[in-house]
């Protein structure tokens, strides 16, 4: 408790050895101690501290370099950008970040430099079985002991002998590491409240062990336990396969109003349509989650006479729905640590604005879902946020419309740790890991699918899993695609799309919408709607296969791991789908930017001749098998027995007015 923090063994007035003697003299033992979670963590002239920067760079919970205000919570709150009005009724802390490893230095004037030590130190036990029982301590190469391990939220204390000749010294201070870097040592968050370095072991500075701030949620309220296998996101509107864009605060609107939907050709929300999308999740930068309707004619001349709005939360949903379009709200205004800093009480009032935004447009008919957290296991902590609060989001979200599921985002730079230490916070979760993510496209997009497979064994079947692939963002025109400045072209929007599909993706959310007739320097846009455009039509055309990416169909084999389909060939990867009419669809694609062949072996194919779906061509087997070529990254569709009729999509309602809520 930060009630103790006057009595850290600071005293910046006297040398560090005349204070140790002086403290010797009255208690008969030496030692170095410090209550965490203050500005003091990192002052160097602290007999305790942690560093920020080199050589030690300590990967501890600050949001920049500025902001150093450490976790501070109590029953109820919990701050982490900034400190509470009173951060003495506080436990106050500093987290090590998820992965992470973090360097303690503490002054070794006062201490022996041999023989027995007692490290003691208080810290919250958020962190589960990795690669060690627990987080491991380590100094000069040496294991230290672990802490916690159990993930059970609760603050405790404990006690490591350590003798001091094994510790590393450097610059007169001991050195102690927190687990190793980018491991799964630290597997979860760990709080660090207090740490005391002795000669004896008395702890009478720490308090004890009790539960720590981690809410619950009601179980009526976790209706989306097998939304990965019902594929259902609205109650009572059946299975759902989400395909569109993320959009920003502004949008082309043509014809449209703040009541009615617009349906001009520039119309953002028409062409989107017109693509066969049916999601958008607004991308929340500095954004109005009520009301608003602000025309900027002059901001897109180019869309005359249809103009540039910028849109509240109410009217973007009032133009979903009037083109048949369901909404995730990602609040990143409300999550991120530079929104949170401009509420007068941190955290608690972000998450107070977010529970009334979530409860005010609880159950409308075009709110697919919230999306609270982006990008969760993000290495910049001004982006991410720590798990305790990705966690009271969930709860809020699920409080306030618990008829809605939660959609979080992940990098999945942890691999699996990063999906089973997220799952417990959402119900969909998607992969937002780009395929042009550096320079080699191959790489990029083995790791893409590498992701997808982490994600899906270790979810399960139980949570819905989307995929991110990319489309255009601001820096596009410096990105470099092999060599070329441009946006992925149509072969290649194409192939995002079915290397998720071939991994198990339920859904697929494009970053981010660019207008088919924006003039910015875009190399390549005709080419990247095109692809879209052809897409919306495999996905939801008259002969579209997304009914067979979704409950009631079901998943026959994936990459062979069930045994029913081999390829002759590593770099085509597949997944075969059976529909509730027990048509059998072998979707494939070339992950590789060369020409490829492949045999295909399949249990139980017999000889009739195998239609390749949207080429109009087939192929005959023989013994079970079938060969195909492949152009770059090119996708085929084998009809391995049926027919392919998609279920009519309805068309929307024209011009359909919705109160504004």
């Amino acid at each position: 408790m930060q009630t103790l923090h006057n009595r850290r063994l600071v005293c910046f007035s006297l040398p560090a050895v005349f204070f140790f003697l002086v403290f010797a003299s009255v208690s008969h033992a030496a030692f170095v101690y410090h209550d965490f979670g203050v500005f003091e963590d990192f002052d160097t002239t602290s007999p305790m501290h942690f560093i920020k920067g080199a050589p030690d760079y300590s990967a501890v919970w600050r949001w920049n370099s500025s902001h150093l205000a450490g976790f501070h919570e109590n029953g109820t709150d919990f701050h982490w950008v900034k400190e509470p009005a009173d951060p003495s009724s506080y436990t106050n802390s500093r987290g090590i970040i998820f992965r992470k490893f973090a360097r303690l230095r503490i002054d070794a004037s006062g201490l022996p430099s041999s023989g027995p030590l007692y490290l003691t130190v208080r810290y919250k036990d958020n962190n589960r079985h990795g690669t060690h029982p627990g987080v491991p301590l380590w100094s000069n190469g040496n294991f230290l002991g672990t802490l916690g391990g159990t993930n059970d939220h609760r603050w405790k204390t404990a006690t490591l002998q350590v003798q001091a000749e094994n510790l590393e010294v450097i610059d007169g201070h001991f050195r102690i590491q927190f687990a190793s870097n980018y491991t799964d040592q630290n597997a979860g968050e760990l709080n660090i409240d207090k740490v005391k370095l002795s000669t004896d072991t008395d702890t009478s500075e720490f308090e004890a062990d009790a539960p720590g701030l981690w809410p619950t949620i009601a179980p009526s309220n976790l209706r989306f336990a097998n939304i990965g296998q019902t594929n259902e996101y609205i109650p009572g509107e059946g299975p759902f396969f989400p395909f569109g864009m993320y959009l920003t605060v502004g949008t082309i609107s043509d014809g449209g109003s703040p009541t009615s939907a617009g349906h001009g050709p520039k119309d953002t929300w028409q062409i989107l349509e017109n693509a066969h999308m049916n999601t958008v999740i607004i991308h929340g930068w500095s954004h109005n989650w009520y009301s608003r309707w602000a025309e900027y004619p002059n901001h897109a001349p180019w869309a005359a006479p249809a103009m540039y709005v910028e849109m509240g939360l109410d009217e973007k949903l009032i133009q979903a729905a009037g083109h048949g379009i369901k909404v995730m709200p990602n609040f990143l205004t409300d999550t991120r640590a530079y929104w949170i800093d401009e509420y007068p009480n941190g955290s608690p009032d972000a998450l107070a604005e977010m529970a009334n935004v979530v409860r005010t447009h609880a159950d409308h008919p075009a709110m697919l879902g919230w999306n609270p957290i982006d990008e969760w296991d993000h290495e910049d902590t001004s982006y991410t946020k720590p798990h305790l609060f990705s966690h009271q989001t969930y709860q809020i979200c699920k409080e306030n419309d618990p008829n809605r599921p939660v959609y979080m985002s992940l990098m999945g730079f942890g691999r699996d740790l990063s999906w089973e230490v997220a799952a417990a916070e959402a119900d969909i979760f998607a992969n937002d890991r780009y395929f042009d993510d550096g320079n080699d496209l191959e790489a990029g997009a083995r790791s893409s699918a590498n992701y997808l497979d982490d994600a899906r064994q270790v979810l399960g079947t139980s949570k819905a899993i989307l995929s991110i692939p990319k489309f255009g963002t601001s820096a596009d025109k410096q990105k470099d695609y092999n060599g070329v400045a441009r946006l992925p072209n149509e072969t290649e929007v194409l192939f995002q799309a079915y290397l998720g599909i071939t991994h198990g993706a339920q859904g697929l959310i494009y970053f981010r919408l660019i207008h088919p007739d924006d003039p910015s320097p875009y190399v390549g846009l005709d080419s990247a709607w095109a692809g879209f455009y052809r897409l919306g039509e495999e996905l939801f055309g008259a002969e579209g296969i997304a009914h067979a990416l979704i409950a009631p169909s079901k998943t026959i084999d994936i990459m062979g791991e069930m045994g029913v389909v081999q390829s002759s060939n590593p770099n085509v990867d597949f997944i075969l789908k059976e529909t509730a009419d027990g048509t059998q669809l072998l979707i494939t694609v070339n992950m590789v930017q060369t020409s490829q062949q492949t045999t295909f072996t399949v249990q139980g194919l017999g000889g009739a001749s195998i239609p390749v779906h949207f080429e109009n061509r087939s192929i005959n087997p023989s013994s079970g098998s079938f060969t195909d070529l492949y152009g770059r990254f090119e996708r085929h569709v084998y009809i391995l027995n049926g027919t392919i009729a998609a279920p009519v999509k309805p068309l929307p309602p024209q011009n359909i007015a919705v109160d504004v809520l």
